[in-house]
């Protein structure tokens, strides 16, 4: 199994963002936006940096922006996975 960091290092804004790789099977755990100044955040949203339609699922640990955001570029990238979420229940 390998885990590696891709967002979210040395910043508050930064888009949370965790490769997973076990065997055959690859996923990210989160895939948030970046929230940067608006011309470096523009261009780290549109640059992924990583081959979408390889990619098994996205798990989502939570649906802020800086965790979930991304999605639609992952998606118009050419992502067709799985996309699973944590359950919230209102107390």
């Amino acid at each position: 199994m390998m885990i590696s960091f891709h967002g979210a290092a040395r910043s508050v804004t930064g888009g949370s963002l965790h490769f997973i790789q076990a065997g055959s099977s690859s996923l990210f755990l989160d895939y948030g936006m970046f929230q940067e100044r608006r011309d470096q955040a523009a261009k780290l949203n549109r640059q992924l940096g990583f081959n979408s339609k390889s990619l098994t699922a996205v798990c989502l640990s939570h649906a802020h922006i800086n965790h979930s955001g991304a999605l639609p570029v992952f998606a118009k990238e050419g992502f067709f996975g799985l996309v699973q979420g944590t359950h919230h229940a209102s107390p």
